[in-house]
């Protein structure tokens, strides 16, 4: 239906329906009214257009069909800056798809009937597809252990089920982004059900918006097994103290029959204790006190005591590294004076238990041989807006350097970003800058790999404010 955007007693001007004019009655009256008085002004009875005896002038069928022209050119122009938006409808038809998720961890194969288990997964993907496909359903495959694997459909026939972890958590918050918005019409997960790996599903994973079809593909027969749950310690320890290690161990099926449990250094036994189990499914935690006894990273290995007919001697091993310090790591803050930065800093450094934090003040500062005693003993130092600066005759930059410690430059103003770029040996330039500023963002590297970056940081890297920052290319 087309709606009467305007009516009186002697006309009516629809619009087509997918036009919208935001307007008012006094507005329209001025797109029509306007024109028409002006039209009558210029070619009506008194303006000097009419037809004379002496044959000067128009005749009324000129001058009417000029006033149309005139009316309906004016009438256009005045529509036109009532701004009018036209709605334009545009529908993409995308096909339903259905997502195929199948556990390819090892465990899958440990089974006792795993071999006509496999042969069928090998199988079970394409006729699946073609299945779907006479429904009008298209199918998309993927595998998982520790992360998403996408695969083809032929891929399956020669899929080997060998991984050592199942991360269900992780390949479930892939697929959710993978899919937003899309037209899925179902997804099929297929596996055992041994989360060892991210956070359990049921209470994380946040599962797309679609129907959920699941088939069990584990086995019910309690089997006999004994395995690490988990390892809880200390990353730093102090050379000559004793740090706790806290260890879970789990057994199904071995009811009465002792587990030892001990914990290794190399081969060295560094502590051992024993437990029998009072059930078929019972856990047991064990608490070790080990020595410190080298200096820098350590591997331990906590054992697991390995029984007859045990079906899974692998899950009785675990790994953990601890850096063992000397002395706790001395950080010296420099700056110019106290400074918002500074403070979050310090209040950072102040939750690692590694790490030993003193800050001086070059304002206030009445010693000068105080600092120079406190760089050198500091394993690394922070130079807060001091860059441009001197200590006595010599430059900061100089005295770090001739104190061979790592500094970590901050820089909060014009001054000391102007002194940055009068050190061209290392290696910043500013090329192509006018003086003008722009604003600056914070990006996670994807490429990085030093360490590993939380999903948090990088979602507060992306809501926090611009910084200003110089325009060029640094």
């Amino acid at each position: 239906m087309l709606p009467t955007l305007f009516s009186s007693p002697l006309f009516a001007f629809i619009a087509p329906s997918q036009w919208i004019v935001d307007a008012s009655a006094w507005q329209w009256a001025l797109v029509f009214g306007l024109p028409i008085l002006a039209a009558w002004w210029m070619y009506g009875r008194g303006s000097g257009t009419a037809k004379t005896a002496t044959g000067g002038g128009m005749a009324l069928g000129g001058r009417i069909a000029l006033a149309l022209l005139r009316t309906a050119l004016l009438t256009t122009l005045a529509f036109l800056l009532l701004e009018p938006l036209v709605r334009n409808v545009h529908l993409d038809r995308e096909e339903p798809m259905a997502i195929l998720l199948i556990d390819e961890s090892a465990s899958i194969g440990r089974t006792s009937d795993s071999t006509i288990v496999l042969e069928t997964l090998r199988k079970w993907p394409l006729e699946l597809a073609e299945s779907l496909s006479e429904l009008g359903v298209k199918l998309e495959t993927f595998g998982f252990s520790n992360a998403l694997n996408p695969r083809e459909l032929n891929a399956w026939s020669t899929a080997q089920w060998r991984g050592g972890q199942t991360n269900l958590d992780a390949a479930i918050k892939e697929l959710e982004a993978r899919f937003e918005n899309r037209n899925m019409a179902g997804l099929i997960l297929a596996t055992d059900g041994l989360i060892n790996r991210g956070a359990q599903p049921e209470y994380s994973a946040h599962w797309p918006n679609t129907p959920l079809y699941t088939i069990g593909l584990g086995d019910t027969t309690v089997v006999r097994d004994r395995w690490i749950d988990r390892v809880d310690h200390n990353r730093v320890a102090y050379l000559g103290n004793a740090f706790p290690v806290e260890v879970i161990v789990q057994s199904q099926g071995m009811s009465n029959e002792l587990v030892t449990v001990e914990v290794f250094s190399g081969q060295q036994s560094l502590a051992s204790m024993s437990w029998t189990p009072a059930s078929d499914k019972a856990s047991e935690r064990f608490e070790f006190m080990l020595p410190a006894n080298g200096l820098g990273l350590q591997r331990y290995e906590v054992r697991c005591s390995v029984a007859t007919n045990e079906v899974n001697s692998q899950n009785n091993r675990s790994a953990f590294y601890v850096e063992v310090l000397e002395s706790k790591r001395q950080v010296l803050i420099v700056s110019d004076a106290p400074h918002p930065d500074v403070s979050a800093i310090l209040l950072a450094l102040q939750e690692q238990d590694q790490t030993e934090v003193k800050v001086l003040h070059t304002s206030n500062l009445k010693d000068a041989n105080a600092l120079l005693e406190a760089i050198e003993q500091a394993d690394v130092l922070i130079a807060h807006n001091i860059l441009g600066q001197s200590l006595g005759a010599m430059t900061w930059p100089r005295l770090i350097q001739m104190n061979q410690k790592p500094c970590w430059w901050i820089l909060s103003d014009d001054a000391s970003q102007s002194a940055l770029l009068s050190f061209p040996e290392w290696g910043i330039r500013l090329e192509n800058s006018t003086g003008l500023s722009e604003t600056h963002r914070v990006r996670a590297n994807p490429n990085f790999g030093l360490f590993q970056i939380s999903e948090e940081l990088e979602t507060a890297c992306q809501q926090w404010p611009p910084m200003q920052g110089p325009f060029g290319n640094i």
